[in-house]
């Protein structure tokens, strides 16, 4: 398998186009390993070299969308969302997702993988956490809480944003998320 790294990267990626068009069309539990290798054009015996089984596929596909940094050289600035940083923060979280925005909008949407969306808030997570500041008097609870709020907040706004027909400039989004982290949602709420 390993003999010709482009073939094999070629021959995996006709695998997961594969699985891909069938899981946009009727979901994970109605696909079969036979017909992902044939709609791929392969038999099942090349299909099973590159995956265990047809949910691996997703797995896969899934970890290939988040990036994990791999040092902490790659976590943004200290003080970011919050303080200077935000627009740079929530700029890179939104072009993740633009870039990779037709897997998310079907992963996070009412056919896609309902672990997903966790899959995606562990991984963002240490992120967020090495860049909020707890107030004097905040414990820890409070700054996971934070956290989990930060992070489910901005994926359900993305998928708002892109889920529309019409949207704003990616611009103006990013000042009113930036907003909302710095001033808060209460000026939003009726008295």
């Amino acid at each position: 398998m390993n003999k010709r790294p482009e073939l094999t990267a070629k021959t995996k990626g006709a695998i997961m186009e594969a699985f891909w068009r069938l899981y946009k069309a009727k979901g994970l539990d109605s696909i079969t390993v036979k017909e992902v290798a044939a709609k791929a054009g392969y038999n099942r015996s090349t299909f099973y070299q590159y995956f265990p089984d047809v949910p691996s596929i997703l797995r896969h596909l899934e970890l290939s969308l988040i990036p994990i940094p791999s040092s902490p050289e790659e976590l943004p600035p200290r003080g970011a969302l919050g303080g200077e940083g935000d627009d740079r923060t929530l700029q890179e979280f939104m072009e993740l997702y633009e870039k990779n925005r037709e897997y998310f909008q079907v992963l996070l949407g009412d056919r896609g993988d309902p672990a997903f969306r966790g899959r995606i808030k562990r991984h963002v997570r240490p992120l967020v956490l090495g860049i909020l500041r707890a107030p004097q008097g905040a414990g820890e609870f409070e700054r996971e809480l934070a956290a989990e709020y930060l992070i489910s907040a901005m994926i359900g706004a993305l998928d708002f944003w892109f889920s529309r027909e019409e949207t704003p400039p990616a611009e103006r989004f990013l000042a009113f998320m930036n907003d909302i982290v710095e001033r808060g949602f209460g000026r939003w709420i009726r008295a």
